[in-house]
């Protein structure tokens, strides 16, 4: 197809140099009634390798060993980053065992999934394993769990305790030793308020501050004072009271007293009752040396950990796969402090491996590296705490040409595809296929991206760059390329952000816009085409409310619902009926009332109207056929033109040579390009109208950028379509329908 004029020499220096441009997703929250992101509230650890998080939403998350399906996510496939558990919601509280995991829902009912052999799942069953859960038969007003090697327990409203599963030292607390694969109730206990479970031993804490044993008593588990081998009944642990919280290791126990300090007692081979002592056990609890205002404990697997009140983490034991976390596999036989973690709000332990939860939701992890433990998709261990990156919920997404990037509840900002020119922003230049976090930034409340440069607006309404810094994209007085985000000069009280290919652009809380960077078609709006290294004024622009960027082309959506347009106005995209280009902003016609506005990478503008339309103009061709107008044809429009069959529009997004739409129904629609599948509809044929997304539902947010586009939903979690490079799902191929992105879900 040939190309006319002017557009034909964008369009050659633009595949000359790969270069596609942008797309800005708009998101707007009515004042007061900000979205409530779910959140990681709870995490726990099994025994053979796997991990769990428990989100304020009521769904959990697991990463790890799956062998036996404890990763509940209908698979056994191990998984380096977290993963949803299927078909549970509404959970209150989790538990593992060694390959076995429950959960416990608001309604009081349990759930179980993972490895059967014993009668682990409670369900009455003999199935070897389970790996999606299933319920836990004849359990109900139940308001704790806890789970054991290979048996699970409950603690019921009324204060009794229940067990189930392997049996064979009499872990179930009944007398007995034969196996049970339906619960059971521990015989002699009443009053119970906590449990906790090891791997040779269990307790219970009772109203009265007592701590009461059951199971194989090796070592001085049962801590009465006794080194028999068994225990089928519970017996009183000697010695204590005032007790507020239990856990246990492998066979050893921790309670938490009132007055912050710790008690332990039990095996003490590698040094994990902390009470700096070479005995190899203690059968009655002796105190962990050095530790006050102690708010929670853990126990692993021949290592113990505690949480104090300044939200420091402690621990010692065993630390031959740096499970103390403090940078080195020296063991200790007195409490060390975990290094570099403040606001942590709850822990847990594993085997050879502990976790986390800090203030802000995030979950960090340190120790032994096989199977994934670490959630960080590695398989190389870590002596320090390391950040899961895919357990922060999702709040936005934005496209770039070959790179993406979602805005975290935390602040902070992930990102994945190419990274020639530092544009992930992790101090390297090395391609992703998954995402990274982007280093160095915090406080962040939205994001945009240019052409290889990418922009993040902070809380106290500065902006920051980083990427390709071509004439001065990055703002920073500076043509070099920057892999980490460096500050915009002279820019203060912004609030939105806009990109395009080699510029950016800000607005401010006065309604004024201010750009920077290329200015060659005159995109830069100040009346020149000179670029710029700092920020410049648009000229003659107040009252604006939106701003957004696109090849060479910039817009503006004013508060009376106008919206103006400056730039090179290649296929006529300015919209205002010529070809000129203009160096100062003018007004798109035919155009009123106005809501939300996007730039597409072909020269294409999109505007949605109040009454839930979608509205377009510009180049109407690709490479293909096009359609990008979605108004039927390929035909370019200097003025705006209806995008056909589409009502009740919330949100738009512009892509590569196509665009996508938002209804309020949360489904998706796009129209235009589509060699690479990026209309997600299950096609590689173009469609000059608007074609559902097959499979989405519930969204929230769009984004379109490149050959890709992406899907927000309620869940946080994100999903993209098109090519390769943009998926973020770890894979070489493209998708024409949306696959989720790896590791990125809600918090």
């Amino acid at each position: 197809m040939r190309l006319p004029g002017r557009l034909a020499d964008n369009r050659l220096k633009r595949w000359a140099k790969v270069l596609l441009a942008t797309a800005l997703l708009l998101t707007v929250t009515p004042v007061g009634c900000a979205p409530q992101t779910p959140r990681v509230i709870a995490i726990t650890a099994a025994g053979d390798g796997s991990a769990y998080a428990l989100k304020s939403d009521g769904t959990v998350w697991a990463w790890g060993n799956n062998i036996a399906g404890q990763l509940g996510n209908g698979s056994t496939t191990d998984s380096l980053v977290p993963v949803q558990v299927q078909s549970v919601t509404g959970v209150t509280a989790i538990a593992a065992g060694t390959d076995t995991v429950y959960a416990l829902k608001s309604d009081g009912t349990v759930w179980a999934w993972g490895d059967n052999k014993h009668g682990d799942l409670g369900n009455d069953s003999t199935t070897n394993s389970s790996s999606v859960p299933v319920l836990v038969s004849d359990l109900t007003g139940v308001s704790a769990i806890a789970g054991g090697a290979w048996s699970g327990y409950a603690l019921k409203s009324d204060g009794s305790v229940w067990a189930w599963g392997d049996n064979e030292f009499g872990q179930l607390g009944n007398g007995f030793v034969a196996d049970s694969h339906v619960p059971v109730q521990v015989s002699g206990l009443t009053g119970c308020t906590g449990l906790a479970a090891g791997s040779m031993v269990a307790y219970a804490l009772k109203s009265d501050g007592s701590v009461w044993a059951w199971r194989a008593g090796r070592g001085g588990a049962l801590g009465n004072g006794s080194q028999t081998d068994i225990g089928r009944l519970p017996v009183e642990v000697s010695g204590l009271a005032d007790i507020t919280a239990i856990a246990a290791g492998a066979g050893t126990g921790y309670a938490l007293k009132r007055d912050g300090t710790i008690w332990a007692w039990g095996d003490n081979e590698v040094g994990q009752l902390g009470n700096n002592s070479n005995d190899l056990l203690t059968d009655v609890p002796v105190e962990v040396s050095g530790l006050t205002g102690v708010t929670a404990i853990a126990g692993g697997w021949g290592s113990g950990y505690a949480l104090r009140s300044d939200g420091t983490v402690w621990a010692w034991g065993t630390n031959d796969a740096g499970e103390l976390g403090n940078g080195s596999t020296a063991r200790s036989r007195v409490p060390v402090q975990v290094s570099g973690l403040s606001g942590v709000t709850a822990i847990a332990a594993g085997s050879m491996v502990a976790y986390a939860l800090k203030s802000d939701g995030s979950v960090w992890a340190w120790g032994v590296k096989q199977q994934g433990r670490l959630g960080n998709n590695s398989n190389t261990g870590s002596y320090t705490p390391v950040q899961i990156p895919s357990l922060t919920g999702i709040m936005a997404i934005v496209a770039g040409s070959y790179d993406t990037y979602a805005l975290t509840s935390n602040e902070t900002v992930l990102a994945w595809g190419l990274n020639a020119r530092g544009q992930l922003g992790n101090d390297s230049n090395v391609d992703s296929r998954i995402p990274v976090t982007v280093s160095g930034l915090s406080d962040v409340t939205a994001i945009v991206a240019g052409i290889d440069s990418v922009y993040a607006l902070k809380s106290d309404q500065t902006v920051w760059a980083w990427g390709m810094n071509d004439f001065g994209a990055l703002g920073n007085n500076s043509t070099a390329d920057s892999h980490v985000s460096v500050q915009v000069v002279d820019l203060t009280h912004v609030v939105a952000i806009a990109g395009g290919y080699g510029a950016g652009y800000a607005l401010k809380s006065d309604g004024t816009v201010w750009a920077w960077g290329n200015n060659q078609g005159g995109q830069l709006g100040n009346g020149s085409t000179a670029s710029s290294r700092v920020p410049v004024r648009v000229t003659g622009l107040s009252n604006v409310t939106a701003i957004a960027g696109g090849y060479d082309c910039a817009y503006a959506l004013k508060s009376d619902g106008s919206v103006w347009a400056w730039g090179n106005n290649c296929g006529g995209d300015m919209g205002n009926g010529s070809d000129a280009p203009s160096q100062v902003p003018v007004k798109v016609v035919n155009l009123s009332g106005v809501t939300a506005i996007a730039a597409s990478e072909d020269f294409a503008g999109y505007a949605l109207k109040s009454d839930g339309s979608v509205w377009a103009w510009g180049a109407n061709h690709a490479v293909g056929t096009g359609g990008q107008l979605g108004n039927g044809s390929t035909i370019d429009s200097h003025v705006p033109v209806r995008v056909k069959n589409l009502s009740g529009v919330t949100a738009i997004a512009g892509g590569g040579f196509c665009a996508y739409a938002l209804k309020s129904d949360g489904t998706v629609w796009a129209w235009g390009d589509n060699h690479d599948g990026q209309l997600g509809n299950n096609s590689t044929v173009d469609s000059h109208v608007p074609v559902k997304v097959t499979g989405l539902s519930g969204v929230t947010a769009i984004a379109g950028g490149g050959d890709n586009g992406y899907a927000l939903k309620a869940d946080k979690t994100v999903w993209a379509w098109g090519t390769c490079g943009g998926m973020g799902n770890g894979s070489t191929y493209l998708s024409s329908v949306p696959v989720n992105v790896q590791g990125l879900g809600p918090s």
